[in-house]
């Protein structure tokens, strides 16, 4: 597996961010920005890349994982065949379960030991790779640059007091020029940069400001709802049978 490339966006040093702001107040086509809403996106990049270098590392623990997990479905069924018990059988015939297994066993045989013993350690490999094996995450991005623009446009309208279709690309470009030094990323073709980065992130930022759904649970609806009117639109009249 080829080795994945750590991501890092720094945060800014006191000193660092007040040239950015700086550099944010001269920029006319920035009026009317959010300093908190900027700040806040430079946390939620860091914690970003946080999340994808864990989801780089965790990439080869899935791999070894799933290798393992077939070794065990493996062990185990060979262990339930018939032929197999009757050679462990054969084998075991003069000799104690204790001179097979480290402690003493309750199991009647050599092979229900090693078959409880197989299940119990697949166990954690299917709980693993339930929890992590399906998705890795799902986060586009694969640099610190890429995490900044990502935050940027899914909180472009809490930074800016105009809707994202509206030269979003002209002031991202604005804001990345002052804001990306204070975070030790790279402005290299930011001019490129920024719509592709508007192209491939639109929907993905669209789909992460969706709101937390809420738990399916009855004590929790029943104070969900609690202070919420019904619906005043009456029900439909049933409707009349047709004229014979």
């Amino acid at each position: 597996m080829a080795e994945q490339k750590t991501l890092k966006v720094h945060s800014p040093t006191a000193d660092a961010w007040d040239y950015a702001v700086a550099g944010f107040d001269t920029e006319e086509k920035l009026a009317g920005y959010n300093v908190d809403a900027v700040a806040e996106s430079v946390k939620q990049a860091i914690l970003l890349c946080e999340q994808v270098n864990a989801e780089h590392g965790r990439a080869l623990a899935i791999k070894k994982a799933k290798k393992l997990q077939k070794l065990f479905g493996n062990l185990a069924h060979e262990l339930h065949s018939a032929e197999t018990q009757k050679a462990m059988t054969n084998i075991t015939a003069n000799r104690d379960l204790r001179d097979f297994l480290s402690v003493a066993a309750t199991e009647a045989s050599l092979r229900e030991a090693m078959l409880n013993a197989v299940q119990s350690m697949q166990t954690p490999f299917n709980d693993y790779l339930f929890t992590f094996g399906q998705n890795r995450g799902g986060r586009p991005v694969k640099t610190a640059r890429q995490a900044l623009l990502y935050c940027l446009i899914k909180n472009y309208e809490e930074i800016f007091p105009t809707p994202l279709w509206d030269s979003a690309s002209i002031r991202l470009i604005a804001i990345s020029t002052h804001l990306f030094p204070a975070c030790q990323v790279s402005t290299d073709g930011l001019e490129d940069a920024v719509p592709r980065a508007l192209k491939d992130f639109a929907l993905w930022t669209l789909w992460d400001r969706q709101p937390t759904l809420q738990p399916f649970d009855q004590e929790m609806l029943k104070r969900w709802n609690a202070n919420k009117t019904d619906d005043p639109e009456p029900p439909l009249a049933p409707a009349k049978p047709g004229a014979e």
